[in-house]
């Protein structure tokens, strides 16, 4: 059906639910996978006005001057070959994938039009075309018009930039995104920095980029960054690598993997750490515990807590992020509490409980099953 067609570049999505010993079978139009329409594939990326439908080519003439305007029809979007695939615990798929646009000549694209760049694609539902959404993570067209890195293939830089994610182990709401491109830190643009973006919202909207790196020098380039994909609210770890090029391996390298590489982690974030999980707590630690009993109807007990004194922020959430209730807003002096919680009014479900003082924050789930 149209519903369901595909002809052009798409995502093949299966399922596993025994960590990949066996996959799902369910599938469009009897193949046993799942895809993404080309006409789910328009509304999420062109009709939202991510990426245009057509294209106004325009030619000079040498003796008159005159100009001319062509305008064509781009025939869809297209998906390049590398992309990082998360599922956060309430199971919705995560897809950070980079995208351009197909030409109007079979099998070649469009890699410099406003537009093309990273992208996260979401769904909580595979099987459901209307359920896709898409939000712009990094307009990317000048790194792609831009002459192609060495990569002994011939392509050009839209080839080399791909999106490395992680998700908050304290609130999947928060995610981060890192990925290499073509910094503003040298004159002539030729440079490759490491560049960072963050959502707080479920992958809804980012952060504007932030180049990480900032070198701007010629034997200066990050680039091929790899994310941790756990991460907290406040910081995330990647690593990424430098290559030193005067020192190669190939008298004619054509692969930046000829020379050699430095490689390099990083924290990002605060450099303030609070522990989060099971881990046992030190005496007068800043901490918050796991609410007990869990799953609970109606009552548990919170207990946290404080090493300064000062105003103590309890709050609870939903898991689209509302906040739903605040349980304290007052100042403590330093020592342990405890908070009883009754949750007779609150419908069965996941919730967060979010402890804020001094610009320290630490997050835990709790169950209510009634």
């Amino acid at each position: 059906t149209d519903s369901t067609k595909s002809e052009r570049h798409n995502f093949i999505i299966r399922k596993t639910t025994d960590y990949g010993i066996s996959w799902s079978e369910d599938g469009f139009g009897g193949y046993d996978y799942y895809y993404l329409p080309d006409s789910t594939m328009r509304r999420v990326f062109v009709e939202s006005g991510f990426l245009p439908d057509s294209v106004n080519f325009y030619t000079v003439n040498d003796t008159t001057g005159d100009t001319t305007f062509t305008l064509v029809d781009l025939p869809g979007v297209f998906p390049l070959y590398d992309h990082e695939v998360r599922v956060d615990e309430s199971g919705t798929l995560h897809i950070i994938t980079t995208m351009v646009v197909e030409s109007d000549q079979a099998g070649y694209i469009y890699t410099g039009i406003e537009g093309v760049g990273l992208y996260h694609l979401w769904s909580d539902d595979p099987s459901n075309p209307g359920s896709w959404q898409a939000s712009q993570i990094a307009e990317l067209s000048t790194t792609f018009a831009l002459d192609g890195m060495p990569n002994g293939t011939g392509g050009g830089n839209h080839f080399n930039v791909f999106g490395t994610s992680a998700i908050s182990n304290q609130n999947e709401d928060v995610m981060w995104v890192a990925y290499h491109a073509l910094g503003d830190t040298s004159a002539s643009g030729f440079n490759w920095d490491i560049f960072l973006s963050k959502s707080e919202d479920g992958g809804v909207t980012w952060s504007e980029p932030e180049n990480t790196t900032m070198t701007g020098g010629l034997q200066e380039d990050e680039m091929y960054v790899h994310m941790s994909p756990t991460a907290t609210d406040s910081n995330c770890f990647f690593v990424y690598y430098q290559p030193d090029y005067n020192i190669n391996h190939l008298s004619d390298p054509a692969s930046m993997a000829a020379f050699q590489q430095n490689l390099w982690f990083v924290t990002y974030g605060n450099t303030i750490t609070v522990g989060i999980g099971d881990e046992e707590t030190l005496p007068g630690k800043f901490s918050l515990k796991q609410n007990y009993p869990n799953p609970f109807n109606p009552v548990t007990s919170i207990s946290y807590t404080v090493d300064k004194a000062g105003i103590v922020e309890l709050a609870l959430y939903n898991v689209l992020g509302q906040r739903v209730r605040t349980l304290i807003n007052e100042r403590n002096q330093p020592g342990d509490y405890a908070f009883e919680l009754n949750a007779s009014n609150l419908a069965s479900g996941v919730y967060y409980y979010k402890m804020t003082q001094h610009g320290i924050t630490q997050t835990r789930k709790l169950v209510v099953l009634k």
